[in-house]
């Protein structure tokens, strides 16, 4: 969990609804902007979400997209996420109706935040690459900052903290062109924790003097806002931090205490407020060795990270332990000590496939209660229309079917760009890894410009099949000749690939799901050809058997080893990506698209068949 974007979330509203330009403005959201804003960043998310139900039933597709997105950002708030996961889903179909780049750049920042708070890393990463793009093209320079924000929070939580320092610094300059002050302070307080973490890491004073420079702008841009209510406690805590790091003590406590104080009761997103806090003062007691109130401290840290997030709680248990043992409180210490050692050992699985696993299980439960109830509902209005006659039946009955396969068709194409959404990421980090690679074995500035102008057309390319529900055959090829080309500069000399087709195939005409085929290429050659001793073959050839397009990919590596999980587990995954997106296909087009993977039994490797429509352009 990383706190830095709830915050900068938290904050959308201060300016998310002034769109009114074109199509894209919603005039009656303007009107509630103040309240609505005034509410979320003093932490009163039901105050903020009775607002927004003003604008629940407007005819006004714009003012519904409004009350969607920021209905959702209540719920992510409140770690509902299957509700916020529904809403976000409505909300797409409209965006994708009206197509107003303003409103996309906001619904790809919720969604930045909806991933980051689900445990969705990579997703996180592309979403919010998406509202940068656009938001630059608009020189919209809020959104800008926002994205910049949410790209420096994922590098924050990968421990990339150097990245996370240059999109922070990113972030400032945009929020000053935005000039925004809530935004403003925003970003601050994020460089404030950088500077810090800079100087845990160097033990240089300029960092340390730099981290208070930020907190200070932050605070007395808090201090003429109170708008800012929800930023200002971070702000005084990083100074609190400073003097700590100075041992004045005296001024630690001062600012930790005042931290406190403004922080109002109650209010479930300024818990990690006076978390921190609390953490503060007891580290002040612990070096001044008054352990009594050290330890009265770190209990109340440690109550609030129950209440926020257990995760958060690992320096609170370490105070908890140390002071317990200062006092001869043995028993107590150990206590805390079996705690701090599981929640460490439980902490990555916790992230990465409990709040998976739970939303998906939630998500479905809640879609079943729905269908359910819409069933019920339907059986009813059956019943009242049987007394007007059966033509009337029929006849409503009829419409009511045609509006269901709409919308469940409009919800199948939803999930297949999510899935494609969360594929894309992990192959840009490995490019990148390509890239650099490349750049530090060789000194040709050429070669290295032309090798970025081929990663970024790729880049390009996978993020525009996030939209793209077909490509052809030629331009598939294409791609992936560019992709392999790409993967040969990370490992030279590992491998050679050729892609064939047969010739009565037409493939400037004939297409299929965009990238189909990359998560198996990639896997032959970042696994199956790892630790070989000889040259890697892979092969991808497109044929058409008995009326369908075959794309039979094989490779000469180790095959499916048992016993290698993590090989085995990346695999899997793809896997799984892929048979959902053909499921999905299937059901689209009434369909028997299908594919297998297995050891390639006449030799080494491993040998994918994909069977798919002959879709035709």
């Amino acid at each position: 969990m990383n706190c830095k974007i709830i915050i900068f979330s938290l904050l959308l509203f201060i300016s998310s609804y002034t769109l009114a330009q074109q199509n894209c403005g919603c005039t009656e959201a303007d009107k509630l902007r103040p309240q609505i804003g005034g509410f979320f960043n003093s932490g009163k998310l039901d105050s903020a979400e009775i607002i927004l139900t003003q604008l629940k039933n407007s005819q006004s597709k714009v003012c519904q997209i409004v009350y969607l997105d920021g209905v959702a950002q209540v719920n992510v708030a409140k770690k509902q996420f299957e509700k916020a996961r529904q809403l976000l889903l409505q909300e797409e179909v409209i965006q994708n109706e009206l197509k107003c780049k303003k409103l996309m750049i906001r619904f790809n920042n919720t969604m930045a935040r909806y991933y980051q708070e689900a445990g969705f890393r990579d997703s996180v990463f592309i979403v919010a690459l998406k509202a940068l793009e656009l938001a630059e093209e608009e020189k919209d320079w809020y959104a800008a900052a926002r994205a910049c924000s949410n790209i420096g929070a994922i590098f924050e939580q990968e421990n990339q903290r150097e990245k996370a320092f240059f999109y922070n610094k990113k972030a400032l300059g945009l929020s000053r062109k935005a000039s925004d002050t809530v935004l403003l302070a925003t970003v601050l307080a994020n460089l404030s924790g950088d500077y810090q973490y800079l100087y845990d890491k160097t033990k240089k004073e300029s960092y340390l003097d730099s981290s208070y420079t930020f907190a200070d702008e932050c605070i007395n841009i808090s201090r003429n806002n109170m708008a800012n209510l929800i930023i200002s406690p971070e702000g005084y805590n990083y100074l609190s931090r400073y003097y700590i790091e100075k041992k004045d003590y005296t001024k630690a406590l001062v600012y930790a205490d005042t931290a406190i104080s403004i922080c109002p009761k109650g209010v479930f997103d300024f818990y990690r407020h006076l978390l921190t806090s609390y953490k503060r003062k007891s580290k002040v007691y612990l070096q001044q060795k008054s352990f009594i109130k050290a330890k009265e401290m770190a209990d109340s840290a440690y109550a609030y990270a129950e209440k926020f997030n257990l995760q958060l709680a690992i320096e609170p248990l370490q105070y908890i332990h140390e002071t317990s043992k200062a006092l001869g409180d043995n028993k107590n210490a150990l206590w805390a000590h079996e705690k701090l050692t599981l929640l460490k050992d439980s902490i990555f699985t916790a992230e990465k496939n409990g709040i998976i696993n739970e939303l998906e299980k939630k998500y479905n439960q809640a879609k079943n209660e729905k269908t359910i109830k819409e069933l019920a509902l339907q059986k009813k209005i059956y019943l009242l229309l049987a007394i007007a006659g059966l033509l009337g039946l029929i006849i409503i009955a009829f419409w009511i079917r045609q509006q269901s396969l709409k919308h469940k068709q409009k919800i199948m194409e939803t999930e297949q760009r999510l899935n494609r959404a969360r594929m894309n990421p992990h192959f840009f980090f490995n490019a990148l890894a390509s890239l650099q690679s490349f750049a530090i074995r060789e000194n040709d500035g050429e070669a290295i410009a032309s090798n970025l102008s081929k990663f970024s057309h790729i880049m390009r390319e996978t993020l525009e099949s996030t939209y793209k529900d077909y490509v052809t055959v030629e331009q598939e090829i294409d791609f992936l000749n560019e992709y392999l080309d790409v993967q040969k500069i990370r490992f030279p000399k590992k491998f050679e690939y050729h892609i064939t087709a047969d010739k009565n195939l037409e493939i400037d005409e004939v297409q299929l799901p965009a990238m189909i085929i990359q998560p198996f290429a990639e896997n032959s050659i970042e696994h199956g050809f790892a630790d070989i001793d000889y040259t890697g073959q892979l092969n991808i050839h497109f044929s058409e058997v008995n009326n369908e397009l075959q794309i039979q990919i094989t490779d000469n590596g180790k095959g499916l080893l048992t016993g290698v999980k993590q090989d085995n587990e990346h695999i899997s995954r793809a896997s799984q990506i892929i048979k959902d997106r053909i499921y999905l296909l299937n059901i689209k087009l009434k369909t028997k698209a299908r594919f297998t993977i297995d050891n390639n039994k006449g030799g080494k490797g491993v040998i994918v068949k994909i069977n798919l429509p002959l879709i035709y352009a």
